[in-house]
């Protein structure tokens, strides 16, 4: 069985190692300082540990919009290299839609980058469904 925990405020650095794997694109030191801006938010993280080092994660809020109602957003999920293909990432998201439920929300909503493939498979063969287009407009530019 999965050891999954939500990761407290004290311990959010020790999740970079795996924030930094999944957002190859942005420097380091944005995400470090990125997440420092979010752990001050609203926004919560399970992580799963095996051996005392944190193997999956994944960041989440909980919103209210007139289109969802209450629902928990998935800022990211991630399962180190090592893990993927294991029970690992079942558990972590079974354990988000407990949580969810537990929480009142009507539903989970998540992006995903259109280059990632895999994990819009992974979100399709687990009852998630694509309803809409996620736009941004990049400023300061």
């Amino acid at each position: 069985m999965a050891n999954i925990s939500n990761l407290s405020k004290e311990r959010v650095q020790d999740i970079l190692p795996l924030l930094y794997k999944i957002y190859p694109s942005i420097n380091p030191d944005d995400i470090k300082e990125r997440l420092d801006l979010v752990a001050r938010s609203d926004w919560q993280c399970e992580i799963i540990e095996q051996e005392g080092a944190i193997i999956a994660l994944s960041g989440y809020r909980i919103m209210h919009r007139f289109c969802y109602g209450k629902f928990m957003y998935i800022d990211h999920f991630v399962v180190d290299d090592a893990y993927r293909g294991s029970s690992t990432t079942m558990s972590l998201l079974d354990h988000l839609v407990a949580l969810a439920e537990r929480k009142g929300c009507e539903s989970i909503i998540l992006d995903t980058f259109i280059t990632n493939s895999k994990a819009q498979k992974l979100w399709l063969n687990n009852k998630f469904q694509i309803v809409g287009f996620h736009f941004q407009r990049q400023l300061g530019a």
